[in-house]
């Protein structure tokens, strides 16, 4: 579905590592397309580059240790076994002060052969000591008017193609799940359930039960003593590495309503609505327009800059109070 995108992506990076040794950050806000651009360029590389000289780095969501520079201290100047090697380093916001300060040399000066890729959500989020040092790439996602007309193609419903562009702005590996169409008709998700990112289809039914809590916090549907029962059971579900995956999908669910709500508030043209199917719902609110904006911005500044330095529990506790108090001036 995405072809397009990822092939302009794809020449994009080409273009940028025309030239080797050079440093570049690869910027984009879906890690989905991110990947599938960096793979379609180092499938066009086949000839220059064997798969034994491309390097991976981190997973996106654990730290990225001194250990994981070192490894490419030891394989970065190793001759390949064709013309070049790449080092790809996932999730760059996951690297350590210490990390990002020991790869400072390597950066500045790989060997004549080698390619450095730094992959990231957020630019912003690396030193501005390595950031001076990379070539900025920011790749393409493709736009709601490109993903609407691909669906109605596939004669999915207006209210369908709504549902999914909504899950787009969070993660557009949906697009993998054979059964779609069945899935967004069949969103049963209830708390006493198992909640997850294990496989696809759980993620899907769990970003769509995030959006559902949204609204129903804001609405007012919710109990205060409902809203405290909530935050334990996500306090669970949120712990470990997948729990950290799981929040940080939970907090974007909420960024995009929250903005979809901020632009209902303003009374911008609906098409740029992410939330159609609650178009209605949401038009009935008259939330704080400034505890809105203060919500939004302290989930923006998490899933940016603060990673590791926030008591994710007291933020999921203030996220949750703060929405249910949307809707109630005074409150």
């Amino acid at each position: 579905m995405f072809e397009k995108t990822i092939q302009e992506n794809s020449l994009k990076i080409s273009s940028a590592l025309k030239s080797l040794p050079i440093s570049v950050g690869l910027v984009c806000d879906d890690i989905y397309i991110l990947e599938k651009s960096l793979k379609f360029f180092l499938k066009n590389r086949s000839d220059y580059l064997d798969q034994s000289d491309v390097v991976l780095v981190g997973n996106w969501y654990d730290t990225i240790g001194i250990d994981s520079v070192r490894n490419i201290e030891n394989v970065i100047f190793i001759h390949p076994v064709k013309k070049e090697k790449y080092v790809i380093i996932n999730g760059a916001e996951k690297l350590t002060v210490e990390s990002l300060n020991a790869l400072l040399k390597i950066v500045e000066e790989p060997p004549e052969f080698a390619g450095i890729i730094f992959t990231m959500r957020n630019w912003f989020s690396l030193l501005p000591t390595i950031r001076s040092r990379l070539l900025k790439i920011e790749l393409k996602v493709p736009d709601i008017s490109e993903i609407s007309n691909e669906l109605e193609k596939s004669n999915f419903s207006n209210e369908e193609i709504w549902k999914v562009l909504f899950i787009s702005r969070i993660d557009l590996s949906i697009f993998e799940i054979p059964n779609l169409k069945d899935l967004l008709n069949d969103e049963q998700l209830k708390l006493t359930k198992k909640i997850g990112n294990e496989n696809t289809e759980v993620k899907l039914k769990t970003l769509l039960y995030f959006k559902k809590l949204f609204l129903r916090l804001v609405k007012g549907e919710i109990s205060e003593k409902e809203v405290l029962e909530i935050y334990e059971k996500l306090s669970e579900e949120f712990s470990g590495k997948d729990g950290f995956v799981l929040f940080n999908n939970f907090l974007r669910v909420f960024l995009v309503c929250l903005r979809d709500l901020s632009l209902i508030n303003e009374g911008v043209n609906p098409n740029l609505i992410y939330n159609r199917d609650s178009f209605g719902y949401m038009l009935s609110l008259e939330p704080d327009s400034e505890k809105l904006l203060n919500i939004a911005s302290e989930i923006d500044s998490y899933l940016k800059l603060s990673y590791g330095l926030v008591d994710t529990r007291l933020l999921l506790l203030r996220i949750l109070l703060e929405t249910y108090l949307l809707n109630k001036r005074g409150g």
